[in-house]
């Protein structure tokens, strides 16, 4: 039987985490118990999960894991049979926690993500579609592709930008907006 410590968290993680969001995880874990899946490579590094598998060590450390071998094909559908329908507050509690402690918990690593997406066009797509991933490449002056990949779908729509920066970082904010194509109107603060 397969113990938590036989699984390892991710080591090299585009998400730093954060300690607020590990804590809403931790706290959501112990109050309603657990939901969704840590996805691990054979090895058991975890790709997916990372958190709450940092998470389980505190708030349910004894727990055994049910593990499901699965080569990617098919959905793995977890029924909690202690909820008898949606409007349990639980399930309310817990699709609502699911949701905002991703975001919350969401940290990204500019270093990793260019890492990553260097050899990787569509993780270069995904990041290009997240506010917090873009902003984490360009704040560590990533080179982006520019212009945008044929195949991107062109968005018609207005972008506003303020940024507060102190005057020896203008340039290269700057810099790095033209770097990302993009035409925003830009209000800069100069502090």
């Amino acid at each position: 039987m397969a113990k938590l410590n036989d699984f390892k968290t991710q080591r090299v993680n585009a998400n730093k985490h954060t300690e607020r969001g590990i804590a809403a995880l931790d706290n959501s874990i112990k109050r309603d118990g657990w939901i969704g899946a840590v996805t691990v490579a054979a090895d058991g590094e975890t790709f997916d999960g990372s958190a709450r598998l940092e998470a389980l060590a505190d708030a349910m450390p004894s727990a055994e894991p049910i593990i499901v071998e699965s080569d990617g094909t098919r959905p793995v559908i977890v029924r909690r049979t202690d909820i008898p329908d949606t409007d349990d507050p639980r399930a309310k509690r817990l699709g609502v926690a699911a949701n905002v402690i991703a975001h919350m918990d969401y940290a990204p690593d500019g270093d990793i993500l260019a890492m990553i997406a260097a050899d990787d066009d569509a993780v270069m797509k995904l990041i290009r579609q997240d506010d917090a991933s873009l902003a984490a490449m360009v704040a560590i002056d990533a080179e982006l592709p520019n212009p945008l990949p044929q195949e991107e779908p062109h968005l018609d729509f207005e972008c506003f930008i303020e940024i507060h920066c102190s005057k020896d970082d203008l340039q290269s904010m700057q810099g790095a907006l033209n770097e990302w194509g993009a035409r925003p109107t830009v209000t800069i603060n100069i502090s």
